[in-house]
């Protein structure tokens, strides 16, 4: 990710977008998904997956 961000200038933005949709954001939504699921079989405490996910 580090690479990523330093060569961004230089990429194209769909390529940037592509990447992001297949790595991070893919990951985050799986992530995400399974707090919920946890949280749904009382493993789990909280009010919103998607925003826990965002703090790993």
């Amino acid at each position: 990710m580090r690479q990523i961000n330093v060569e961004a200038a230089h990429v194209p933005r769909a390529a940037l977008d592509a990447w992001q949709e297949a790595g991070p954001r893919r990951a985050h939504r799986a992530l995400a998904d399974a707090f919920e699921r946890l949280a749904r079989d009382g493993q789990l405490r909280t009010g919103d997956g998607r925003r826990a996910a965002r703090h790993m």
